[in-house]
């Protein structure tokens, strides 16, 4: 998947600032300016797409299908059920709020909650901002670019394999919300890491 970054403005400096995002470990920083994000930095949701998913808490995990569908106005509703049919989750995600359908109580807590919510938006870009100019670094070793974005939800790395033309890894900062997303086969595979938590997600998309 060809990745291109639209309107962006670099202003390229020798001078490096500030501390090198781990994501972004022996590459040099190029440039700074300023950039739209583009679709292409999200797995984009076209028409209903459906993936194996599995979480792991620490001990614990279990797995089943992840059922997502665009909705109106750029929304996007997921539904995550057992292989057995029990029902997990089944949210509507909006630009302005998070709609619970449903939810198995164990997981029916605001902070569970929130961290679905910061992961799907970010994963399958739901802002509302997406449109916006936002800050960024750039950074280059060979093949692969990183730009450090700062947007309206807080800042997100994103690292671009240009062999490939495919996004291969994002970060966002937070000790307890931030999160290590990494990409595979054309985004198809997908895993999201909070190591604070003990949490991970992965979900592998079903031709």
């Amino acid at each position: 998947m060809k990745v291109r970054l639209i309107c962006l403005i670099m202003v390229i400096s020798a001078a490096a600032s500030g501390c090198t995002p781990k994501l972004f470990k022996g590459m040099e920083k190029v440039g700074s300016g300023k950039m739209t994000l583009s679709d292409k930095m999200f797995v984009k949701v076209d028409s209903q797409s459906v993936y194996n998913m599995q979480i792991d808490f620490r001990e614990n995990s279990f797995a089943g299908l992840l059922v997502v569908s665009p909705g109106e106005n750029g929304s996007l509703r997921t539904v995550f059920t057992t292989y057995f049919g029990m029902s997990v989750f089944d949210f509507e995600i909006t630009h302005g709020e998070l709609v619970v359908n449903s939810c198995m109580e164990q997981m029916n807590r605001k902070a569970v909650l929130s961290i679905f919510e910061r992961d799907f938006r970010r994963l399958f870009g739901v802002y509302p901002y997406s449109k916006d100019l936002c800050k960024m670094k750039a950074y280059q070793k060979g093949s692969r670019d990183g730009y450090k974005v700062k947007t309206a939800e807080g800042k997100v790395c994103y690292l671009i394999d240009n062999e490939k033309g495919e996004l291969c890894a994002a970060s966002t900062a937070g000790c307890i919300k931030g999160a290590d997303f990494k990409f595979e086969n054309g985004m198809k595979g997908i895993e999201i890491l909070h190591k604070k938590l003990g949490l991970k997600l992965k979900l592998d998309f079903m031709e």
